[in-house]
């Protein structure tokens, strides 16, 4: 697996200072501060469905419990671990703050001490497909939901990631936050070996979808999705897709489409009834038109992985289409390597 994830740093504050527009962020110290995002990649073997932040994403920031049963901040407890303080904190840091792709935000406050400990839960994109739960008065971790759209345009459907930062201080410096996809993503190409005339007039996938999940967080900061409702969709992948064989005796490949970014899990993997139907025309002896369809099977024990793109291809051979799921594993790439996706073939 290949799992991209984007570091973040934040340097944070409490003291209401003004605007981003107005606010010399290059001057000042000791603010938080949302430094412009980075990708690293941790390991080989798939890519994840965005490669960076376009956009802006939303934090919200834990420091200071409740003093007992009151309603009143405790300060004496500014340093205690976030598992000791979660089911007496509430949001009072940062509530759905907005933060820019460049790392700027409006009103930047200022560290309350050097020792406290504070709990960053972050997501992205901000405003899109990620409700936050938690209200600015609610104790305990925050709990978000996410919602696919009901869209049949693969494009339209945002990428989401959540990230966390757990008991970090003033002296830790710049805070990092480990950004982490919701979703996976399933693509379509076509691998023509004969044909010299090859057209994809229109490719669907339809099926029945998860439609959302609840986020929650443990103590450590890592989430946990339960998914919930489904809704019956038929993607449009694509139309007049041309994937004849340009030199003879030369495969050649094609994709179909944008990916469609989905909610998956080891039971439903992305979905129930689902179906890949293509209409195409080719060009041999005889023109022919037709349309295709390919019902999912999966490999046994296939799970679908958080973050990676999976392709499924199908192959032109003696003319017809044929759709083979073969999962190569432990496939590794590097960076300039063109096609970067787990591949079922």
């Amino acid at each position: 697996m290949k799992a991209y994830k984007l570091y973040i740093s934040v340097l944070m504050a409490l003291l209401l200072v003004g605007c981003s527009d107005t606010f010399d962020w290059e001057s000042q110290s000791g603010y938080i501060r949302f430094a412009p995002t980075g990708l690293t990649v941790e390991e080989v073997g798939s890519r994840a469905p965005i490669e960076e932040i376009d956009g802006s994403f939303g934090v919200l920031g834990y420091c200071l419990p409740y003093y007992g049963n009151t309603t009143d901040l405790d300060y004496n407890s500014g340093t205690a671990y976030w598992s000791d303080k979660y089911t007496r904190s509430r949001p009072h840091i940062f509530y759905k703050k907005e933060i820019n792709a460049d790392g700027t935000y409006s009103s930047a406050v200022k560290w309350l001490n050097s020792r406290y400990r504070y709990s960053f839960f972050a997501y992205y994109p901000f405003n899109s497909n990620i409700t936050v739960n938690t209200g600015q008065n609610t104790i305990g971790s925050p709990t978000m939901t996410i919602t696919m759209p009901n869209t049949t345009t693969p494009a339209d459907i945002p990428d989401a990631m959540v990230a966390t930062a757990i008991d970090v201080t003033e002296l830790t410096g710049n805070v990092q936050l480990n950004f982490q996809h919701l979703l996976s993503g399933v693509q379509i190409r076509i691998r023509n070996y004969d044909s010299e005339s090859l057209i994809i007039n229109s490719a669907k996938l339809s099926g029945t979808f998860i439609k959302s999940a609840n986020i929650s967080f443990d103590t450590e900061g890592n989430f946990l999705l339960q998914h919930s409702g489904t809704q019956n969709i038929t993607y449009n992948l694509a139309e007049n897709v041309d994937a004849s064989v340009v030199n003879k005796g030369e495969a050649i490949v094609k994709y179909i489409g944008d990916p469609v970014m989905l909610l998956a899990n080891s039971n439903d993997r992305f979905g129930t009834n689902l179906k890949l139907s293509i209409n195409y025309t080719h060009k041999g002896a005889n023109t022919i038109s037709k349309t295709v369809e390919y019902p999912f099977n999966y490999p046994t024990g296939f799970s679908p992985i958080l973050g990676n793109i999976y392709t499924f291809e199908l192959q032109f051979i003696n003319n017809s289409l044929l759709l083979s799921m073969v999962v190569q594993n432990e496939e590794p790439w590097q960076e300039d390597e063109g096609d970067k996706d787990i591949t079922f073939e």
